[in-house]
């Protein structure tokens, strides 16, 4: 069964018109990028196909003006030209362009709107690419509401080959953001920890130990013991570099600064990442987490600072694995260099005072390692792909701790909480409510997803009970876990640098969960994981196993089942399995945990559990049969072209 959605998307993936993609259609000139906020403005046009195009034969209008072309200009394929008003600005990070009035480029009263305008481009007289943005009402050419208002020091830019004339085929653009891919995941060990119980020892252990360098990304930095084992590493000839958040909320805090002067002092490079003139390439600089040496990396959901290790719920963890590390640090060098919206310490805080700090000792704590796989993850490259992958692929087990939610997704249907909705694994969502009130008047806040959920037969929610701020933004999928600094809303995945890590590995995930189940409060049996799966045929019929392996009882417990619902003990264990030889049956578990006795009941129907003889449902068969006509189509006008 698991093989056919794998089957539906190759199909549908080899169903794409080959001719658009592979370029058979050599004149595929279509706009790709709209700059109207800026001196410089203008448009990119690029050509998609394989062959050359002289865009001679081509034409620009915005509905009352026109660029035209008076001289050959050959745009050569997967190639792209920008026509601006002036030479570009240096945050537009664009080299190959020309403007009006140079080489033929005649530009007659084509002027961009930053309220909202619409760009046509024309072949001859025929209109072949449409782009309609912010307040405007023009349509033609174009389907459904126009693109947003384009900000400040950013652009529109074409995100899908397929051009649709809609504004799904296009994104907001801010020039010098990175483009890492998502890989495949690292072989690595991994020391998980959370807070506030580790009191961050770990970082601090860890930082103590650095032997070479130290790369440092995080929103907030001044915890007197990190800055301590800072001091100790750069005395021992370690190159220190530390990257920060210029405009966090409140401002930077006096404490970072006299600790951030103190390491300056002594030979760290400090820079932090500010808007210059409206630029910025992310909102905020949220990410919290280091590389050290070669082959460490610690994530943290937490910032280093006092209070966040000393005070709020959040997770970590230690990954050493030379290749994550590299991964990690091609990031951090692509934030610290960056040359427009980066500025040093000494640069913003001149005269700003030193500090004295005592000096750290090790604690030698031993934290429990387990083997694992990491899989890196950032914020705005592809953290959101990431994330529905990580939540859909959920079958037994979603816990998550958020410390916001954003309250919108309640209404929409393609963001984390909606997958968690429709998710058909034991979903639980534990927000923080910790600047709430149950009587305050806001409800977009962590009471408000609740009510509006209550009742809900798909996802548990619950409110932190707990004594302490529930900053965490962790994710438990089966046996994976998701750790870093990505809160549930659109501005941290998408706008954001953030940085986070997907852990593959029960152990590791089994120990995030004891702590989840803390957080969430054993009320009752409802917090005992069941999980049934039909794992073969007999002679005289098949075999269940209903497995209770993933339940948090302590170790000790004792678990007893009534299979017939007769009231008599028939099987002990966590795991038992049972001769089928009716559709449903009615089971009983009694877990006892010294003086406490929990009941989970349940009736358990089996006839259509897995029994498909075919191995692809009925019902997909006329949609295959379409995918396959579509394919061989495809596959016929590709081999035409050639």
């Amino acid at each position: 069964m698991r093989m056919f959605p794998f089957l539906l998307v190759l199909f549908l993936v080899i169903s794409i018109p080959l001719d658009v993609v592979d370029g058979c259609e050599s004149d595929y000139v279509r706009l790709s990028v709209v700059i109207p906020t800026s001196q410089s403005e203008g448009v990119g046009i690029t050509n998609y196909g394989n062959g050359d195009v002289n865009l001679k034969e081509y034409r620009l209008s915005d509905g009352e003006g026109t660029i035209t072309f008076t001289k050959s200009i050959i745009l050569s394929g997967r190639s792209t030209i920008f026509l601006l008003k002036s030479a570009p600005e240096p945050w537009m990070m664009i080299d190959n362009y020309i403007q009006y009035g140079d080489k033929g480029v005649v530009c007659k009263g084509f002027l961009l709107r930053d309220t909202g305008d619409d760009v046509y481009l024309y072949k001859g007289e025929q209109l072949i690419d449409t782009f309609v943005y912010g307040d405007e009402s023009n349509r033609n050419g174009w389907d459904g509401d126009a693109f947003q208002k384009i900000p400040k020091k950013c652009y529109a830019k074409r995100t899908s080959i397929i051009d649709t004339d809609t504004s799904k085929d296009w994104e907001i653009f801010t020039p010098g953001r990175s483009d890492f891919s998502m890989t495949g995941g690292y072989e690595c060990e991994i020391t998980p920890f959370v807070f506030p119980d580790s009191k961050g020892i770990p970082v601090k252990d860890v930082v103590y130990g650095t032997t070479s360098r130290i790369d440092i990304s995080t929103y907030l930095l001044s915890e007197p013991g990190v800055i301590s084992s800072l001091l100790h590493a750069l005395s021992d000839g370690v190159i220190v570099r530390i990257l920060l958040e210029g405009s966090p909320a409140g401002g930077i805090p006096l404490s970072e600064r006299i600790a951030m002067s103190t390491l300056v002092y002594h030979g760290a490079d400090v820079r932090f990442i500010i808007s210059d003139d409206g630029y910025k390439r992310y909102n905020f600089l949220h990410s919290k987490y280091a590389v050290i040496d070669e082959d460490i990396t610690i994530i943290t959901s937490e910032n280093w600072a006092e209070s966040s290790f000393n005070n709020n719920r959040g997770w970590g963890a230690v990954i050493s694995s030379n290749e994550y590390a590299h991964y990690m640090r091609s990031v951090f060098e692509s934030d610290f260099n960056g040359n427009l919206d980066i500025r040093s310490f000494k640069e913003l805080f001149p005269k700003e005072r030193r500090g004295t700090f005592e000096g750290y000792i090790p604690s030698n704590e031993l934290f429990p390692s387990y083997h694992g796989r990491a899989t890196p993850i950032l914020s705005p490259d592809f953290s959101f792909s990431a994330m529905k992958g990580f939540i859909t692929s959920a079958n037994e087990r979603l816990f998550v701790e958020q410390l916001e939610v954003e309250y919108d997704w309640l209404d929409e249907d393609n963001n984390p909480l909606s997958w968690m909705i429709g998710s058909k694994a034991d979903c639980r969502l534990l927000i923080d409510t910790t600047f709430d009130s149950e009587f305050d008047s806001d409800e977009k806040d962590g009471f408000g997803i609740r009510d509006r959920l209550k009742g809900s037969d798909t996802i548990a929610v619950r409110t932190s009970a707990i004594d302490r701020m529930l900053h965490n933004k962790g994710i438990i999928s089966d046996d994976g876990v998701w750790i870093g600094s990505i809160n549930w809303s659109n501005t941290s995945i998408h706008d954001n640098r953030e940085v986070a890590v997907i852990i593959e590995s029960k152990e590791v995930s089994d120990f995030f969960a004891k702590y989840f189940i803390d957080d969430w409060g054993t009320e009752s049996a409802d917090d005992i994981v069941i999980t049934v799966d039909v794992i073969g045929e007999l002679k005289n019929g098949r075999t269940i196993v209903i497995d209770a392996s993933g339940s948090y009882a302590p170790n000790g417990s004792l678990f007893e089942w009534d299979i017939d619902g007769d009231g008599v003990i028939e099987r002990t264990g966590r795991k038992i399995s049972i001769d089928l030889s009716d559709s449903t049956y009615d089971i009983t578990l009694r877990v006892t945990d010294g003086d406490e006795t929990y009941l989970w009941k349940r009736t358990l129907d089996i006839s259509d559990a897995d029994m498909d003889v075919f191995p692809i449902p009925l019902k997909y068969i006329p949609i295959i049969i379409i995918c396959i006509a579509t394919a061989t189509v495809s596959l016929l006008h590709r081999w035409k072209c050639k």
